[in-house]
């Protein structure tokens, strides 16, 4: 019979780890990648007490310009009000044709 696992405790235990780790030069870096700022909001309220994060914004089925621009925007909004410190916001080059090639056939 197979065990449902819980991640979260999971994920608590490797974090325990990655704290125990961290040494007098502070917190380990991690790059995290964001497709939007609702999605990264948990995940960053989690990760940032245990590292130095840069948010990495990339999501290629926005394929409208503006609209790519602008749900960065609201990222860094949310990254700039909420984390003063210990969150950077990179914005990755905007590819649509990247989401529109493996979508092709799919339609």
């Amino acid at each position: 019979m197979m065990q449902n696992a819980n991640y979260y405790q999971k994920m608590e235990a490797q974090l325990a780890r990655i704290d125990g780790e961290n040494t007098q030069y502070g917190k380990k870096r991690l790059l995290l990648h964001c497709c939007c700022a609702p999605c990264s909001s948990h995940c960053l309220s989690v990760l940032v007490e245990h590292f130095e994060i840069t948010a990495y914004f990339y999501n290629p089925n926005i394929t409208d310009y503006n609209e790519y621009i602008k749900r960065f925007g609201e990222l860094s909004r949310f990254v700039h009000e909420v984390y003063v410190q210990g969150v950077e916001v990179e914005l990755a080059e905007h590819e649509p044709e990247v989401f529109l090639e493996m979508a092709k056939g799919r339609e």
